[in-house]
């Protein structure tokens, strides 16, 4: 047996807390087919949601529990995980969770095979995100080749494809440091007080900076790398925004100073920094789709207000 294939007990495995395309009863990822659970319409119900929301099914707001909706298959020749897990022996369906939740916004579980049919507490939070819709948004809409009215969001799915063969590719996993920012990415996109999403998206950029390492800075040097450093690198680089827009004065002001004071203090200054946090959250959902090779939609007039904001007076 190779290597890269791993042995397992069950052939299906539980998924916790997975929300369906509309009219989507199953969908395939790498191999890995994904399947609505057979009282799917019941369970769906009964995930927390802050608003009601009609679409193929009528769903009221409530206060939700983690649930099973569907089920894993894996493909027969299973591969490890990809991304850096503290454990070697994890196995693939652990980088689609993680890439499951960013993209879809909920907290989702897979069983793990060993304990299928066994008690097994999931400490999920069952609450929809916050942030990172801008990321989902970055996929664009493709319907299926199905009857108008049972149609689904086929280009959803085709970019959930995508993003995991750029993930696996070894390019990707030496220039991102294995993608260790993803972890980073749903911390901050979790459903939280702006202050702790704002300082976990601050801590993004700056674990991203030190993953490039433009400058070849020692391990030491990097350490001392100021927030303001990092910001400017990414947003001339990653931004359609030319140096000349951008100076460090206003990234130390309307970024740095804030993500200061939460660190130090536990709180955003004042109201203006509060929507300045806000920018700089939905930066980091554009900053995250571009390298995952989405191109991120102009949804919440982002562009509009980074250039506002440097337009500001000192």
């Amino acid at each position: 047996m190779p290597k890269s294939v791993l042995k397992r007990q069950c052939e299906y495995l539980p998924v916790y807390n997975l929300e369906f395309p509309s009219n989507c009863n199953e969908f395939s990822i790498h191999g890995y087919v994904f399947k609505r659970a057979s009282n799917y319409p019941d369970v769906v119900e009964k995930l927390a949601r802050k608003t009601n929301f009609h679409h193929e099914f009528s769903l009221q707001a409530t206060t939700g529990q983690n649930i099973p909706t569907a089920t894993l298959k894996r493909p027969n020749k299973e591969k490890r995980a990809v991304l850096p897990w503290t454990s070697k022996n994890v196995k693939a369906e652990a980088d689609l969770a993680l890439l499951l939740s960013i993209m879809t916004g909920r907290d989702v579980t897979i069983v793990p095979d060993e304990l299928v049919g066994k008690p097994y507490t999931v400490y999920s939070d069952p609450r929809e995100f916050l942030y990172g819709y801008g990321i989902k948004a970055s996929i664009p809409y493709q319907a299926s080749d199905s009857d108008p009215g049972k149609a689904y969001n086929a280009g959803f799915i085709n970019g959930l494809n995508s993003v995991y063969i750029t993930v696996r590719s070894r390019p990707w996993q030496k220039k991102y440091l294995n993608g260790y920012f993803l972890f980073l990415a749903k911390e901050a996109f979790m459903h939280q007080p702006i202050q702790k999403a704002f300082m976990s998206s601050a801590i993004l950029w700056e674990h991203l900076y030190k993953a490039i390492n433009p400058k070849n800075r020692t391990e030491e040097q990097l350490e001392m790398v100021k927030i303001k450093d990092a910001v400017y690198y990414l947003l001339v680089n990653y931004f359609e925004i030319s140096q000349s827009q951008v100076t460090p004065e206003k990234i130390q002001k309307y970024f740095a100073k804030p993500r200061n004071a939460v660190a130090h203090f536990g709180k955003l200054p004042s109201k203006l920094s509060r929507r300045d946090a806000q920018l700089f959250i939905e930066l980091t959902e554009q900053l995250v789709a571009k390298i995952l090779g989405l191109k991120p939609k102009n949804t919440m007039n982002t562009n509009e207000k980074l250039r506002n904001l440097f337009r500001r007076e000192l």
